[in-house]
């Protein structure tokens, strides 16, 4: 009885369904429809060049910018600010270190070694043949460093004193898990 019951309103749905289908079906139109534009934007100041994909710089120029309303001026200032630098003891050493790509976060430390180093002389050289402001040693990078075309003078140079003792670090947190460990005589950091 319960079986019978409910083939019958298995039934009526599926009739149902059907009907409802039929009534809904999209209308199919012999004709598309009429494509139509419209101009979004009326008095555009700046003209606009179709350029392809394969078309370069040389082959196009595009129009110059225009003017602004009389009166109206737009002023551009970049401000980059370093946490930590009003306590610094080498304080012109922060921006160039971030210049030559120390990362912002071991600046302090960095601040710290290099006072503890060369007390912040970027003409320091050691009887141990360290130079610069972070005392890179001769003997133990010279080989590398002369492979590169640099000299004991060019350590004495800010940018290439960073950048050489960039490398270091990074050697060091690579293989020793502290990027620290080459300055460990001028105090335990790591």
């Amino acid at each position: 009885m319960f079986r019978l019951a409910y083939l019958f309103i298995a039934a009526m749905c599926t009739t149902a369904l059907a009907a409802n289908i039929e009534e809904s079906a999209p209308e199919v139109r012999a004709d598309p429809p009429a494509i139509t534009t419209t101009t979004l934007w009326v008095n555009d100041p700046v003209p606009t060049i179709p350029i392809s994909a394969d078309q370069h710089d040389s082959e196009v120029s595009l129009p110059p910018v225009p003017d602004l309303p009389e009166g109206i001026t737009l002023e551009s200032t970049t401000t980059t600010t370093i946490v930590g630098i009003d306590n610094a003891r080498c304080p012109e050493m922060w921006s160039l270190a971030v210049d030559v790509g120390w990362p912002v976060e071991w600046l302090p430390t960095l601040d710290a070694i290099a006072m503890a180093e060369s007390a912040c002389d970027w003409t320091a050289i050691s009887r141990t043949y360290d130079y610069g402001l972070l005392q890179i040693n001769w003997a133990a990078h010279g080989e590398r460093l002369e492979a590169k075309g640099l000299t004991r003078d060019d350590l004495l140079v800010p940018v290439t004193n960073l950048t050489e003792a960039l490398w270091i670090a990074q050697y060091a947190d690579e293989h020793y898990t502290c990027w620290a460990q080459p300055w460990y005589m001028s105090g335990d950091r790591c």
